[in-house]
């Protein structure tokens, strides 16, 4: 897991996650001046999700694009928790974005051309 506990997000790129629970969990970025960035990495074989992004770690300034994942038991980005920033979602070849959201007020999803979105839970409110 990647906490926010520091002043500084992560910029994570060209790396493999193999074999973990999850492959990266970001939360905790809410009140930092940069966000997470996660570009061009390979998640393989984690047990759960390949990606994992809490609520309070959606923001407009995140950027993951350019990763791959195979044989992780969901091929997939989980968005949950409410996007209390504008947030665009770029392609990631072969991961789709699974999202339970609520989007506050005054804020908005915008969804690349490529980027693939299924919706669990309550979906979007």
């Amino acid at each position: 897991m990647v906490s926010g506990n520091t002043p500084i997000a992560p910029i994570l790129s060209n790396n493999t996650f193999f074999n973990n629970n999850d492959g990266i969990v970001l939360r905790n970025y809410t009140n930092h001046t940069a966000a997470p960035v996660l570009t061009n990495n390979t998640f393989t074989a984690n047990g759960i999700v390949a990606i994992y992004v809490a609520g309070d770690s959606l923001s407009g300034d995140m950027t993951i694009t350019g990763n791959t994942g195979s044989t992780n038991k969901t091929n997939g980005i989980h968005l949950y928790g409410t996007l209390t920033k504008t947030l665009t979602l770029a392609p990631n070849p072969n991961l789709t974005y699974v999202a339970g959201l609520t989007i506050a007020s005054g804020q908005a999803l915008t969804i690349r051309p490529g980027a693939i979105v299924k919706f669990s839970g309550a979906g979007i409110s």
